[in-house]
Parts: structure tokens; C-alpha cells; sequence
């Protein structure tokens, strides 16, 4: 793919995200106050994904990651659940006020409400085995939101209840619209490198 249809595709899907995170917020303008403290930040989203040609499960990895996270860390999201999707691990960077937004977009949508666990804690082969299970599975979905001193990740199957699975897939439709406008795949020598 060129950078021309690369550009062609991505600016619908920029203001696809744009309207996404203006829909539902408590106003049009934003107050410094609202805003993560900026610094280092990053989102990701854990999910299995139909391969097109076989059908069979494939997880997939997505980050997008602050400026300043990039000039802290390099590339890498410090994510374990990097190693559960060896194959198809998808990158992005942008400034640090745009992931504070959406950071408190997401905030605005109940992410706060959502049972959360450290994402250090996560165990990426039980992950990886769950998300390559049969297709007729519920296979994993998680959200992390971190910055450069803790995250937390956000599974869709550790909610509970009903109103929880309604608040998580609120975040989950804004953090596919922002990964989809924002991440490239990226090809990964050694799957270890990135922890």
C-alpha cells in the first residue's frame, strides 16, 4: 500500500474517531483540569480477530502511544500482551495532548466504573490460549490505559454484569476508532524484546 491510499484511507477513519470522541462528552470545549496530566501515556487493545483467508483466531495487538512515551521508551508499549499476538502487532504514535483527550473520553464514557487489574499481572500465554481457542469461544477483549508509572487494563469478561459490559463496549467502539486512524502493523524479530 502507497502513502497515497495509506492517506486516503486513514483521514475518514481520523474523522471517524474525531466525531466518536466528540459524541457523548460533557462539552465542546476542553478544560486543562478534565485532561490526564500530560507526560508519557499510551492505549492498547487486546482482541482476536478472524484471519481472512482460514477464519481461524488471531490476536491482535494495538498501540498508541504519546510523543513522550516514544522519546522515553523507544517503540515499545511495555505491554505483555505484545508476546499473546506474536503476528500481528500494530504501533502508533501521536502528541501528548491528543492521548490525554482520549484518555478522558474514554473516562467520560464510565472507564473509571470498569473492573481493572495491574496489566503487569497479565499472563500473556493464558491470553495467547484463549484468544487462538475455538472460533464459538468468547476470546479475549482488553483495554490498557497506562502511563509511564502504572496502567491499567480492562478485560471485557472480567465486568460481571450487564450495565459493566454496556460501559466497556461504550470505551471499547471509541479505542477501535482511534487504533484504526492511528496504528500501523509493525514486524517483530524477537517477540521478547518488547517486555
Amino acid at each position: 500500500m502507497n502513502w497515497r491510499s495509506t492517506t486516503f484511507y486513514r483521514i475518514p477513519v481520523l474523522a471517524l474517531a474525531a466525531f466518536v470522541s466528540g459524541c457523548g462528552g460533557t462539552s465542546g470545549a476542553t478544560r486543562t483540569e478534565e485532561l490526564p496530566s500530560e507526560g508519557p501515556l499510551k492505549i492498547s487493545y487486546f482482541r482476536t480477530n478472524p484471519e481472512p483467508k482460514t477464519k481461524r483466531p488471531e490476536p491482535t495487538f494495538k498501540a498508541l502511544m504519546s510523543n513522550s512515551w516514544k522519546d522515553m521508551y523507544g517503540e515499545s508499549p511495555r505491554d505483555p500482551l505484545v508476546r499473546a499476538a506474536p503476528n500481528k502487532v500494530f504501533k502508533g504514535f501521536d502528541a501528548d495532548i491528543v492521548l490525554a483527550r482520549y484518555i478522558r473520553d474514554l473516562k467520560s464514557r464510565g472507564l473509571d466504573q470498569l473492573k481493572s487489574h495491574n496489566s503487569d499481572d497479565a499472563n500473556p500465554t493464558l491470553v495467547f490460549q484463549q484468544a487462538t481457542g475455538p472460533i464459538d469461544r468468547d476470546h479475549p477483549r482488553i483495554i490498557t490505559v497506562g502511563t509511564d508509572k502504572s496502567s491499567r487494563s480492562y478485560s471485557f469478561h472480567e465486568q460481571g454484569s450487564e450495565e459493566l459490559y454496556k460501559v466497556f463496549i461504550k470505551c471499547e467502539m471509541l479505542v477501535s476508532a482511534i487504533m484504526d486512524g492511528h496504528v500501523m502493523q509493525v514486524k517483530i524479530d524477537k517477540v521478547n524484546s518488547e517486555k
